[in-house]
């Protein structure tokens, strides 16, 4: 029939854009991989090579340290400065998401991807977990959070950010509008960032999904906590909050299920692997 024949039509141009994308991106990425003097990774160019000859859309860039293709090659600062200016270069119309956990990616390839993320308009998933980022790689994140309008999700676990980063990044929910999900657990998140966090929450109305699991606090009074509970009580968004191995005892929990009682949003929380006793329960 005419819409099965405008139907087929539709889908070979469609293949065809999903191959020139992938192609000129190809093209680019191996130019900067050489103005930076590092050699192509050759697990990308395989995934650009999949994608041209299956005429499908390189939507998603994944590249995982911990994987067979990068086990022995993970990626460095270098290659994230080829990979980005291969996507300011190519337009990367078809890319929305960058998955580079696992990898040997410092403050400095952190910083690389934050300036691009800044004023980028397409890439609506960062994922860094478990590299090598720190404190001021935290910051120009929470940055580029201030300004940037299309990421939703954003995953920094396992990087030693501290409670200075971790501060500007709690700080920088005050402010954006468009993150949906913040996967901010084992950071070495302290006392600072979590108050912060608390008052986050309260403005905060686009956030639903937030970890902080594992942060370093020290105090058993659970000030800390006690902001975040104080937040939850007015926030109206956020649906998951995950604080394990939080060092939480009853107290912490008490507090956050008084604010609780108000929270009208929140669906699941998880506070396994603290130091709750049966009264807790």
């Amino acid at each position: 029939s005419y819409q099965e024949e405008e139907d087929a039509a539709d889908d070979e141009a469609a293949r065809q854009a999903f191959t020139e994308d992938a192609s000129r991106f190809k093209t680019s990425y191996i130019s900067a991989a050489l103005r930076v003097d590092v050699p192509p990774v050759q697990a990308l160019v395989d995934q650009l090579d999949r994608c041209i000859e299956d005429g499908e859309s390189p939507a998603i860039l994944e590249l995982k340290g911990n994987s067979r293709e990068l086990y022995n090659s993970r990626l460095g600062d270098k290659d994230v400065e080829a990979i980005v200016q291969s996507l300011e270069a190519s337009s990367h119309s078809l890319i929305t998401a960058l998955v580079f956990s696992w990898n040997n990616i410092s403050d400095v390839g952190c910083m690389t991807l934050a300036a691009f993320v800044k004023t980028d308009t397409q890439i609506n998933r960062l994922d860094l977990s478990f590299n090598n980022i720190g404190e001021e790689g935290g910051k120009a994140l929470a940055d580029a959070l201030c300004h940037n309008k299309s990421l939703a999700h954003l995953a920094l676990n396992g990087n030693k950010i501290g409670d200075k980063g971790g501060l500007a990044l709690a700080q920088s929910l005050c402010v954006n509008t468009t993150l949906k999900t913040a996967e901010l657990g084992n950071m070495e998140l302290g006392h600072q960032t979590l108050t912060m966090m608390g008052i986050a929450l309260a403005q905060n109305s686009s956030l639903l999904v937030l970890n902080i699991d594992r942060p370093s606090l020290f105090s058993r009074q659970e000030e800390a906590v006690e902001h975040v509970a104080m937040g939850l009580k007015t926030n109206v968004a956020l649906r998951t909050l995950s604080m394990r191995n939080a060092g939480l005892r009853d107290r912490g929990c008490f507090l956050l299920c008084d604010n609780l009682v108000l929270n009208h949003s929140l669906t699941e929380l998880d506070l396994s692997s603290n130091k709750l006793t049966e009264d807790a329960g």
